[in-house]
């Protein structure tokens, strides 16, 4: 079972990785919709993980929806 700790964790590393702060909060919103809506800690760290490495090997980051 993933922790809440781990979808923190998650978090650090999208931030450390992401080229700017208009991904972070693009981000941000993307983890605040998942909680939101009830997915488990299991299901945000997975798409995190696709996100940060799709970001990182495409340049495929999210984008802010106000921005």
């Amino acid at each position: 079972m993933i922790s809440n700790e781990a979808v923190d964790a998650m978090m650090n590393v999208a931030n450390m990785v992401a080229p700017n702060m208009q991904v972070r909060k693009a981000v941000g919103q993307m983890v605040q919709k998942m909680v939101a809506a009830e997915e488990t800690d299991e299901t945000i760290v997975l798409t995190l993980a696709s996100v940060i490495q799709d970001g990182v090997h495409y340049g495929n980051w999210p984008k802010r929806e106000d921005g």
